[in-house]
């Protein structure tokens, strides 16, 4: 018999939530595992994918040790949330669990917790301490363009590629994917990363990195160390909470090289705000639209088949360089402008090579040293009848390769930032 807090339990069942997965192969995939002993309950959750276990204060009286459905325990407890008992007793009652709040009480199947798949604790005295607010940012951008889809023919394409390097201004960690056609890569100032791990790519399926980050920032952690304990994993710790995640396998598309050759032959600055809502406007006629470069303004043009014929929305600046007209897809540059945001940017800085070159963007200049630097390169469209090639898609919904320019990935400098980005469109 123990007895736990109520508050303390949920949080830590909404927590662990983000492990479990309903597996008809294994049972013990969607349940939660609960060890109690020596003034803890213990709560671990495992899958394929990853593993997670994290501990509750408990007052013990009996340990021990038994799995239960996670929903179903989940579902009860949640109920409970707005009496005014705080206090949870759980005891083994025969073949079940018995959990009661005052006197409400359930009783819950259980499995035996020797068959619950085996979750690891911390296994590297060696790590990175990172904040997990910034990592946060970091795996959110850097995993923008990883494919969601649960089976891909590359699995590398569901995968953020980890990078430990060394950098004129420091150590960087840069997080990266690809879908083929795009990719994005964010990089964090860090500090402490042995040798062995520098020029090393480790591959990280990118919904379970996200979701350990998530679970600890929902646990309140402000930081968290990443550790490589083995050649399988990746483990995100803290003092009491270890989340186990299994690295991908492949080889990574090699696009490192694209970002280097490009070359600027225009450059402006514009309000972000301004551009935002120029773009939220051009696509109500066309996700295709005319970037219009002069040296008095940058307008989006475009034509429409619908209600909407046509956009025409200029945002007045100075412009460096030459006069040009380039195709863009808006819905990429609206996923860059969101990017440029989550970096607290105000300003978005434009380069560009060319009307058939790679666009180059990166956060504008500020008046205060921004948390995240974000720079990016993004193929254009063929400046071709926009009524055979809207919004850069063939008759399959997949992007027309013909209509996007072949950039990559530059080398990420940080200087005075903790996270830099870049994104690519690629061919």
């Amino acid at each position: 018999m123990i007895g736990v807090i109520k508050n303390n339990l949920q949080a830590a069942l909404e927590a662990i939530a983000l492990a479990v997965v309903t597996d008809r192969n294994n049972a013990y995939y969607s349940r939660v595992r609960l060890h109690a002993e020596d003034g803890k309950l213990w709560l671990y959750a495992s899958s394929d994918l990853m593993s997670v276990r994290l501990p509750i204060g408990a007052n013990v009286k009996t340990p021990f040790d038994t799995t239960v459905s996670h929903d179903a325990l989940a579902t009860f407890i949640g109920a409970l949330k707005d009496l005014e008992e705080i206090n949870i007793v759980m005891e083994i009652d025969d073949t079940a669990l018995k959990v009661r709040c005052g006197k409400i009480s359930q009783h819950f199947a259980t499995l035996p917790a020797a068959n619950f798949p085996l979750v690891q604790g911390p296994g590297s005295e060696v790590g990175v301490t990172l904040s997990t607010s910034a990592l946060h940012t970091a795996a959110e951008i850097g995993g923008l363009f990883a494919l969601a889809e649960k089976n891909p023919s590359d699995p590398t394409l569901a995968c953020v590629r980890l990078l430990f390097r060394q950098t004129n201004s420091g150590q960087m960690l840069t997080l990266t994917s690809t879908d083929k056609f795009k990719a994005v890569s964010a990089g964090m100032t860090i500090s402490g990363a042995p040798e062995v791990w520098l020029d090393k790519p480790i591959l990280v399926p990118v919904s379970s990195l996200q979701k350990g980050i998530t679970l600890m920032r929902k646990l309140g952690e402000e930081s968290v160390t990443i550790a490589f304990p083995d050649e399988h994993r990746v483990q995100i710790v803290t003092t009491n909470v270890t989340v186990n995640i299994m690295r991908g396998t492949g080889t990574f598309p090699a696009i490192d090289e694209v970002f280097k050759r490009a070359v600027k032959a225009a450059s402006v600055t514009l309000p972000l705000s301004m551009l935002k809502t120029a773009v939220k406007v051009a696509k109500i006629a066309n996700a295709r639209c005319a970037l219009d470069v002069s040296l008095t303004e940058v307008a989006l043009t475009n034509n429409g088949d619908g209600d909407a014929k046509g956009t025409h929305f200029p945002i007045p600046c100075s412009v460096e360089g030459e006069a040009m007209k380039v195709f863009v897809d808006l819905t990429i540059l609206e996923k860059i402008i969101g990017a440029i945001q989550t970096a607290g940017a105000e300003s978005i800085a434009l380069e560009f090579g060319g009307p058939l070159k790679n666009i180059k963007a990166r956060c504008g200049a500020s008046d205060k040293p921004l948390p995240i630097v974000m720079q990016a390169i993004f193929g254009v469209l063929s400046p071709d009848d926009p009524k055979a090639k809207t919004a850069a898609k063939n008759k399959k919904g997949k992007p027309a390769k013909d209509e996007i320019a072949a950039p990559a990935q530059p080398e990420v400098e940080a200087e005075e930032a903790e996270v830099e980005v870049e994104v690519a469109e690629i061919a």
